[in-house]
């Protein structure tokens, strides 16, 4: 993974601000805030490659069963990364320290300001990470609706077992499970809801209790 240097700044921030004496939250907040807006505003033009896009690489395979993820799985992870994306860049463009980087424009309405971040890093077409992650989503989205997904509930051939997803469920446990909480809470009933001092009238065989 390639770091420019200003990253690479963020991140020798980043350390040494986990490892000096009692960690201070607010201070790793902002470091790490930091960090993350220079892998966003990284440009396809310099010479190291985006490690944000190298990181979508690396979660685009699913090392527990050893394959790429499916479209399914992976569009989810995409569209995290793209909503956390958007967000930082909210904040970042409307954090007063930041605004005065804009002072050309004289900006004074914080819109301004922040459709001049998101005209530049945010929108299809331009030379980012953004732009690569909301194309690849895109896709995803679209080979999803094209292929069938996969089926979440699959039973054993002898019928006994099913399974939801990766956990097994033996279904003679489940239906003792769902006999043993009808007796519990039938038991649970006749002792404090069906006592005697409960009893508001009786009507022939027909009792009323509050």
């Amino acid at each position: 993974m390639e770091f420019t240097p200003q990253q690479s700044q963020c991140l020798w921030k980043l350390h040494t601000a986990s490892e000096m004496g009692p960690v201070n939250t607010k201070v790793l907040d902002r470091e790490v805030f930091d960090l993350w807006v220079s892998l966003i505003m990284h440009s396809d033009y310099v010479e190291q490659r985006s490690a944000l896009i190298y990181l979508c690489g690396i979660l685009s395979y699913d090392l527990k069963n050893k394959q790429w993820r499916r479209p399914a799985n992976f569009t989810p992870i995409l569209a995290g990364i793209q909503y956390c994306t958007r967000v930082i860049m909210l904040e970042y463009a409307l954090l007063f320290k930041h605004r005065l980087m804009f002072s050309s424009l004289q900006a004074v309405d914080p819109m301004v300001t922040f459709k001049h971040v998101r005209d530049r890093w945010l929108v299809d077409g331009e030379p980012t990470p953004f732009n690569y992650i909301h194309k690849l989503l895109n896709y995803g989205m679209g080979a999803v609706k094209h292929s069938r997904s996969k089926d979440r509930v699959r039973w054993s051939v002898d019928g006994q077992i099913m399974y939801l997803d990766s956990l097994a469920l033996d279904s003679n446990a489940w239906r003792k499970f769902i006999q043993e909480l009808f007796e519990a809470t039938e038991g649970f009933m006749s002792e404090h809801l069906l006592r005697q001092d409960n009893c508001v009238s009786d009507v022939g065989p027909l009792r009323y209790y509050r």
